[in-house]
């Protein structure tokens, strides 16, 4: 697999890939810290032989599930914040979702058509609770 362009450092890793057909997918993971030891997440797209990667300062990205080309999902957490982190790509950029409040962290996604997105994960107050939850995203 070609790796123009996917931006990861000796201290980052691959954490998740969703390929959507030949030559077609997102990756999500660690691009590495920076100088306070927090990660940097890493959200990167192949087309057309080249990966273009966005930087996502304090977001651990763990999972990452595409309905479609231009319909993924990305969840992790933020470390600092201690909060669930969600990010969509629509075919051309990535933004962030908003997310109920209380989740500490998102593990897994998995969409079945786009914008509809099964998630499981955490909540702030305590591991003895876990999540599992139906994400709709709108097209705004």
């Amino acid at each position: 697999m070609p790796n123009t362009g996917l931006d990861v450092t000796n201290l980052g890793d691959i954490t998740d890939i969703s390929c959507t057909g030949p030559g077609e997918c997102v990756a999500v993971g660690r691009k590495g810290y920076d100088d306070d030891s927090n990660p940097i997440g890493l959200l990167a797209v192949l087309r057309n032989g080249t990966w273009t990667s966005t930087i996502r300062p304090d977001r651990n990205l763990l999972s990452v599930d595409c309905a479609s080309a231009d319909s993924c999902v990305a969840v992790g957490s933020s470390s600092i914040t201690s909060g669930a982190h969600v990010d969509r790509w629509d075919g051309s950029s990535w933004r962030e979702v908003e997310v109920a409040p209380g989740l500490s962290e998102l593990l897994d996604v998995s969409c079945g058509a786009p914008g509809t997105c099964e998630v499981v994960g955490r909540f702030a107050d305590g591991d003895t609770r876990s999540v599992v939850s139906r994400l709709v995203l709108d097209d705004d």
